[in-house]
C-alpha cells in the first residue's frame, strides 16, 4: 500500500478532507440603520442580520470557503454589492482550487457589480472582501480592501492581509503607527475595492498561500470590528476566552461597548481534523 506521501511524491493528487468548526456573528452596530456586511461560510451567506449571538457551523468538506465583505454605498446597496460578490464566489465555488483560480473568479465578481449599477443606476457601490480557501493541507488567504484575516498564535494574533487603504500606505511609510491606522482621520479611504463603476479597471486582490495544521485557529473581520478597539485590547480579550462562541458574543459586544460605529462582523474558525 502506498501511503498518501508518497503517492504525493510520484505526483498523484491527493484530496484532503478536513473538519472545521466556524462561530460568526453580523449586526448593526449602535448607529447605522442597516447592515451592508455580509459574511460567507462554505454554502450559506448571511446578511442583513442584526445578530445579538453568534451562531456556528461544522464543515466537513475537501474544501472549505470562509470570508466576509463590507458593502459601500449606503442607500444606493452597500448590501447589495458585498452580498451579490459572495453570491458570485459561492456559485462559482466548484471552479476555485487555487490561488489563480480564486482570483479569477473576484476579478470577475467586478462584472456582476457593473451590471447592478447600471441596471439600479447604483454607480459606486461596491465591497471589500477578506476570508480563506482551504484545500489540500494549504490555506489560500485574499483580500481587497481593508477586512482582515488573522491567524490565532499562541499569546498573539498575526495578522495575514495587509489593507488597501490610505492609513496602510501611510503605515507602510512609517508615518503613523498601527494605533493611529484606526483613529486616523483618512482611515476610511480605500486604494482597492470591488466597485460597479462601468469601468473594466480590475481591483487589486492580494493573495498568499501558507501550510495549514490539525488545531489551527483563525480570524476573519470588517473593519468595524477591528478599529473598535486598540490591538491590545482586541488580543487580551480574544485570549481571555476559552471558546469561539465566548470570544465573538465577547468581541461583538466590546465594539460596541467602544462606541460600534460601523456594523460589525466576525467569523472564527479551528481546523478540527486534516
Amino acid at each position: 500500500m502506498y501511503s498518501s506521501e508518497s503517492l504525493s511524491d510520484l505526483g498523484w493528487k491527493i484530496d484532503y478532507k478536513m473538519i472545521i468548526k466556524a462561530s460568526y456573528i453580523t449586526n448593526y452596530g449602535n448607529f447605522r440603520i442597516k447592515n451592508e456586511d455580509s459574511l460567507l461560510v462554505q454554502h450559506d451567506i448571511i446578511y442583513e442580520k442584526n445578530m445579538e449571538e453568534p451562531e456556528n457551523k461544522v464543515v466537513e468538506s475537501k474544501k472549505v470557503i470562509l470570508c466576509v465583505a463590507d458593502g459601500m454605498g449606503g442607500h444606493l446597496g452597500g448590501e447589495l454589492a458585498s452580498r451579490s460578490v459572495l453570491s458570485f464566489l459561492r456559485d462559482n465555488f466548484a471552479k476555485i482550487y487555487n490561488i489563480r483560480t480564486v482570483k479569477k473568479v473576484l476579478l470577475k465578481s467586478k462584472n456582476i457589480l457593473n451590471t447592478i449599477a447600471s441596471e439600479t443606476r447604483s454607480f459606486g457601490l461596491g465591497t471589500t472582501i477578506s476570508g480563506m480557501l482551504l484545500k489540500d493541507k494549504k490555506g489560500i488567504i485574499f483580500n481587497c480592501g481593508d477586512s482582515r484575516v488573522y491567524r490565532v498564535q499562541k499569546m498573539y494574533l498575526e495578522r495575514l492581509t495587509i489593507d488597501h487603504s490610505v492609513v496602510q500606505a501611510m503605515y507602510n511609510s512609517g508615518l503613523i503607527d498601527e494605533e493611529e491606522m484606526r483613529t486616523h482621520p483618512n482611515k476610511n479611504l480605500l486604494t482597492s475595492a470591488i466597485i460597479g463603476d462601468y469601468s473594466q479597471n480590475h481591483p487589486v486582490i492580494a493573495m498568499k498561500e501558507i501550510p495549514i495544521k490539525e488545531g489551527d485557529q483563525f480570524f476573519i473581520c470588517t473593519d468595524g470590528l477591528w478599529e473598535s478597539m486598540s490591538v491590545d485590547e482586541l488580543t487580551e480579550l480574544f485570549f481571555s476566552c476559552e471558546t469561539q462562541d465566548e470570544r465573538a458574543l465577547k468581541l461583538n459586544q466590546l465594539s460596541l461597548d467602544k462606541g460600534g460605529k460601523d456594523n460589525i462582523t466576525m467569523i472564527l474558525f479551528e481546523i478540527l481534523e486534516l
